[in-house]
């Protein structure tokens, strides 16, 4: 039932019969009729109200006056009321209420507190979203259920090198919130515009109604289930949502004795750095030659306490070749052992694994001994604890340009990148963080969709920590420019961009810098520093950065 036929049930003559009103077509709504005075509710003059909501946001179709056209408004609407059964798979409904109840919030939920989820959470409340008597700022809830942020690309740093602390690269989200609100204060303000209201349930979602517009959610603290209402839903699970992770015979079994450990989590670099502190460890097997794998071998090796072996098909597969080639050298001069091949199981004496160049199904797996496997990748996933997995089960077709997929509903991050076939990498989650923060924005506040941003991914640069002291880097200077518009305020970014993106994409491969050693490893260092959270925790690391750099130099000996 469009707007116009409602407009029409009301304003034409109508019989009072039922058999005269309208067939509605599947939607939901209601209707409020109230009186002029609060003290003459029997007046015979009543004064209705009407408003529809679509996904878009609510919009006012009018006032009308008269007791009989009250009556016939109420009639139409309760014969779409009782025939809302039948519009339970329909993906747009009206929502008919009072004028009074625009002032309520709009609501969005973030669902994941990774790289793309918190920084898209915190771009959100930093968007100048228009208020007034009837509308508040938004409100902004973020859910995960860890207690911490973690940033991934430093949890070998951790657990290894010591060169990190914890609550540098893992702050907890409750500080972040803190910071993100001192420094949004501090921000000048458009007239008519507030910032969002940005707060954090440590918890889960477990499933999504998003045609209804509403989430399940299990408290991580109290088990407490509660449902979550929504106007807008951003899906960002990490790693962990890009499916169904590959598995390892006796893995699980490994894990409980020891014998074996994962490599994906706070906990996971917390357990390891334990382990190799009692020293009865001498040889470890690194399963998974991707970007983890590889910076575990070296940073393993480089103590020069451990043989280290190392399994995978290919060598940081997808990655610059200039970076593969370094790290091949590095592995090579630190003795790291690599297998080209298929881990299949974990038993006691270490693992079974089958070369890359026998057939898998006739060839005879191969006994390799080892005190410690270590487990990265996909295959680490397996293993998830279920109470901090942040997957949902939302069977949406794959993001847009716009990253959306489904109306209202925003998928960002590794789930995004796997949809799309792209690397899932930090860069691409925050590029993807900016974009969908503005559509988000713009959906919410009505923007018409010229205005919209549509992702396009750039690779920046790519590193790769070989050691205490060294790393690979390969840095594509035409696109440093895309580092300025999360910089910037949100409507200034949004208008920037599209001009930054042009000048970005010409010169793209002839403009790459290759590098090692000792510069790679400071500019892989202040890279990590700009992806930070919130400028405030941005220039505390910094500063403990420093204070620790010259406290090294000063015991060097002369």
């Amino acid at each position: 039932l469009s707007s116009h036929a409602i407009l029409a049930a009301m304003a034409n003559p109508i019989a009072n019969s039922p058999s005269h009103v309208p067939r509605a077509l599947p939607c939901r709504a209601s209707v409020v009729a109230h009186p002029l005075s609060a003290e003459a509710p029997n007046l015979p003059l009543a004064k209705t109200t009407v408003a529809a909501r679509g996904v878009s946001g609510a919009f006012s179709i009018g006032e009308y006056h008269g007791s009989r056209l009250a009556w016939r408004a109420a009639l139409v609407f309760g014969v779409m009321r009782w025939q809302r059964r039948r519009a339970r798979g329909s993906r747009s409904a009206f929502v008919v209420r009072c004028a009074q109840s625009q002032a309520n919030q709009q609501r969005v939920l973030v669902v994941g507190g990774g790289l793309a989820g918190l920084n898209l959470a915190l771009r959100l409340a930093e968007m100048p979203w228009p208020v007034s008597e009837r509308r508040q700022a938004p409100s902004i809830t973020l859910v995960d259920p860890k207690e911490r942020f973690v940033f991934s690309p430093l949890l070998v740093d951790y657990a290894l090198s010591g060169e990190v602390e914890l609550d540098e690269f893992a702050p907890q989200f409750q500080a972040l919130l803190g910071h993100s609100r001192d420094e949004i204060g501090r921000l000048p303000k458009l007239p008519s515009t507030r910032p969002g209201k940005l707060h954090h349930l440590r918890g889960r979602i477990g499933t999504v109604d998003w045609q209804r517009r509403r989430a399940h959610y299990s408290s991580a603290e109290t088990g407490e289930l509660q449902d979550l209402h929504f106007d807008a839903l951003v899906y960002a699970p990490g790693q962990l949502g890009t499916g169904k992770p590959p598995t390892i015979q006796g893995l699980a079994e490994a894990v409980a004795a020891s014998r074996a450990q994962t490599f994906l989590s706070l906990a996971d670099a917390e357990a390891l750095h334990t382990r190799l502190a009692v020293g009865n460890v001498q040889s470890i097997a690194v399963v998974g030659a991707g970007y983890i794998g590889v910076e575990l071998a070296t940073a393993l090796a480089e103590k020069r306490k451990y043989h280290v072996a190392l399994f995978g098909n290919a060598l940081l597969q997808g990655s610059e070749v200039p970076n593969r080639r370094r790290s091949e050298d590095r592995l090579q001069a630190l003795g790291v052992t690599r297998y080209k091949g298929r881990v299949r199981a974990i038993n006691e004496a270490g693992l079974l694994w089958t070369s890359a160049s026998e057939d898998v199904l006739s060839a005879t797996p191969q006994q390799h001994e080892s005190n410690l496997v270590l487990v990265t990748g996909a295959a680490a996933a397996s293993l998830t604890d279920p109470e901090m997995d942040p997957r949902i089960n939302l069977q949406l077709s794959s993001p847009d340009d716009y990253l959306r997929g489904a109306p209202g509903i925003f998928c960002i991050g590794d789930v995004s990148a796997a949809a799309a076939g792209t690397p899932a990498t930090g860069q691409a989650a925050m590029q993807q963080a900016e974009v969908a923060a503005w559509n988000v924005f713009a959906q919410l506040s009505g923007l018409p969709r010229i205005a919209w941003r549509r992702y396009s991914p750039s690779v920046l640069g790519e590193y790769i920590s070989l050691g205490r002291n060294s790393a690979a880097a390969v840095v594509d200077a035409s696109q440093l420019t895309k580092l300025v518009p999360p910089a910037l305020p949100p409507t200034a970014a949004a208008l920037l961009d599209p001009l930054l993106s042009a000048s970005a994409s010409t010169g793209r491969e002839s403009r790459k810098v290759d590098l090692g050693g000792r510069s790679a490893a400071l500019l892989r260092r202040l890279s990590y520093l700009y992806k930070m959270p919130t400028l405030g925790h941005r220039a505390w690391v910094a500063k403990r950065w420093a204070e620790r750099a010259a406290a090294s130099d000063a015991a060097l000996p002369a």
